[in-house]
């Protein structure tokens, strides 16, 4: 087993949806070991269509 390190952030915000930049990064070394980029849709599973980026999430990213 290794030890890892785990960074993620949110790197873009679209109107339907966002990017989630992740890094992971073995313990002591500078440079990752693996970075990825997830993208998140915002769906409402209750009327099957994709809906604009809540407010919430929004409000919080430009608090970074």
């Amino acid at each position: 087993p290794a030890q890892l390190d785990i960074g993620q952030r949110i790197s873009k915000v679209g109107h339907k949806s966002f990017d989630i930049l992740t890094g992971i990064f073995l313990a002591d070394q500078e440079a990752p070991a693996l970075t990825a980029t997830f993208t998140v849709v915002s769906f409402n599973y209750k009327e099957n269509i994709t809906i604009p980026v809540p407010d919430k999430i929004r409000d919080k990213c430009r608090e970074l």
